[in-house]
């Protein structure tokens, strides 16, 4: 099973200059005909791909382990219990050594977010562009194909990401990112 992130936008986002953006931050927002998904959305909106690769997995928004990485003492401690209970070489707690990230893994990993950041902000400041909804999903087979219901909406603050308080998402749950307007008090 793989991680695909998808996308929900409304229709009135289909625009030249968001086709644009898009492709300005290499993602690929092309129609994705799932059915199962298709019935438990907004009559306007439409579901789309949202990266375009073949899988999404690790992706910093969406992967608990990838966020939130063990802290070192606990990996020494499992590498020292590790080497206690197997063999004189300690194969495997070198392998859980090698595997733990630094203490600066979680800045590496946000870092990866400033893209998404800065498609979010471009994207959603073109004309039309009410939200984007992201959406992953554990696929076992087709985007197109597989039976997912939705869980839930949760609505998002760009300034989330950009501060750092919106870590890791949850599947299944189409997660709306928006921007507040102040002129008009909504968001």
């Amino acid at each position: 099973m793989c991680t695909y992130i998808t996308a929900v936008l409304p229709s009135s986002a289909f625009t030249t200059a968001f086709a644009a953006v898009v492709a300005a931050h290499r993602l690929s927002f092309e129609p994705c005909n799932n059915p199962h998904v298709q019935r438990q959305l907004k009559v306007n909106e439409r579901y789309t791909t949202a990266t375009g690769y073949m899988c999404d997995c690790g992706s910093p928004w969406f992967d608990a382990a990838v966020e939130a990485p063990r802290a070192p003492r606990n990996v020494d401690g499992e590498v020292a219990k590790l080497l206690a209970k197997q063999s004189p070489d300690g194969k495997r707690g070198r392998k859980l050594r090698a595997a733990d990230p630094s203490p600066n893994a979680v800045a590496r990993y946000r870092a990866q977010a400033p893209d998404w950041l800065a498609f979010l902000e471009r994207a959603l400041a073109v004309r039309g562009v009410l939200y984007i909804g992201l959406v992953a999903h554990s696929y076992s087979g087709n985007a197109e194909l597989d039976e997912i219901t939705l869980q839930a909406r949760a609505r998002h603050l760009v300034e989330e990401l950009r501060d750092g308080t919106l870590l890791t998402l949850e599947h299944d749950v189409i997660h709306e990112f928006r921007v507040v307007d102040h002129a008009r008090r909504v968001w």
